[in-house]
């Protein structure tokens, strides 16, 4: 009988423990899962705030009007190609036919990382790839050609200061996805290139630079419709009224018939001495020659108005 009954003690333990232990082994189950569901909302949580504030800070943004010194370069015929000549808005990241890129963003499509060079491009008509330049008309330089004695690139030079990139290395040199090249700052200035690596670029004309100088402060001309003024309404140009028309009927006040009111009608002379007879407006019936019925014969009216001359 001891024996039995410490065999039964020995079970019931068992079973204690193991019933036990499945409970805590469900915990840990619950428990891991939902900590990395934790984690991960956090992580989600963390990523969405960083982009909202880079977005925030984003510059270019639509507030802002920066300038660009820029220049196409092909090594082939050592020679800088013509500035674009569209005049195209684009999203307004464009040109004024002035060798400057001009980058007021009109859209949050390019503002921040979305102000890239294959923007500007595509408002003047032209492409760039790592393969090519295509310029407005179609005209490619391809890569691959010998220039100088090693085979050309297509590459983008990029300084900080256009003020000194006559005098100093460029800040970087992009030859992967040239397109994607970033508008970082204002005044920059840009060499556009098919040449070997480590070419050294024409300087920018100090034309070009003065331009640029006095661009620094431009304002983005507002984009709207310029409404029709009004009838009558003030030339705004000058602020005055536009001289009003003659009238052609029988309410002229300039002395053209009987009605006028400036002393040659039918109820004055032509010195004002009676109102029978004027010069201009005898009677009532008739203002433009001074005649009437009674012109014939002198009258007293007539008399009067030899003597008031």
């Amino acid at each position: 009988m001891g024996r039995a009954s410490s065999a039964k003690k020995v079970a019931r333990a068992a079973r204690a423990a193991g019933s036990g232990g499945g409970r805590s082994g469900e915990r840990r189950a619950i428990g891991f899962p939902a900590l990395i569901a934790v984690i991960v909302v956090l992580g989600l949580l963390l990523v969405v705030y960083a982009r909202s504030s880079r977005t925030a800070e984003a510059h270019p943004s639509l507030n802002d009007y920066w300038t660009a010194a820029y220049m196409v370069y092909d090594c082939v015929d050592d020679q800088t190609m013509p500035i674009f000549t569209s005049t195209a808005e684009g999203l307004g990241i464009h040109s004024h036919q002035d060798g400057l890129v001009h980058i007021h963003p009109r859209s949050d499509t390019v503002t921040g990382d979305g102000a890239q060079l294959e923007v500007f491009m595509a408002a003047m008509a032209a492409d760039i790839t790592e393969d090519y330049i295509e310029l407005p008309g179609g005209t490619r330089l391809e890569a691959g050609v010998e220039c100088d004695g090693g085979p050309a690139v297509i590459q983008v030079l990029r300084w900080s200061d256009a003020f000194s990139a006559n005098d100093s290395d460029p800040s970087d040199v992009y030859t992967e996805a040239p397109g994607n090249v970033k508008f970082e700052r204002d005044a920059e200035a840009f060499v556009i290139a098919r040449a070997p690596l480590g070419f050294e670029p024409p300087p920018f004309s100090q034309n070009q630079l003065e331009l640029l100088r006095d661009s620094l402060d431009e304002e983005p001309e507002p984009v709207g419709v310029v409404p029709t003024p009004l009838p009558g309404a003030p030339d705004p140009s000058t602020g005055l009224a536009p001289p009003s028309e003659i009238p052609t009927d029988g309410t002229e006040t300039d002395g053209t018939d009987g009605t006028e009111t400036d002393g040659t009608d039918g109820t004055d002379g032509a010195d004002g001495t009676d109102g029978t007879d004027g010069a201009d407006g005898t009677d009532g019936t008739d203002g433009a020659d001074g005649t009437d019925d009674g012109a014939a014969e002198p009258t007293p009216a007539e008399d009067g108005a030899s003597s008031g001359n």
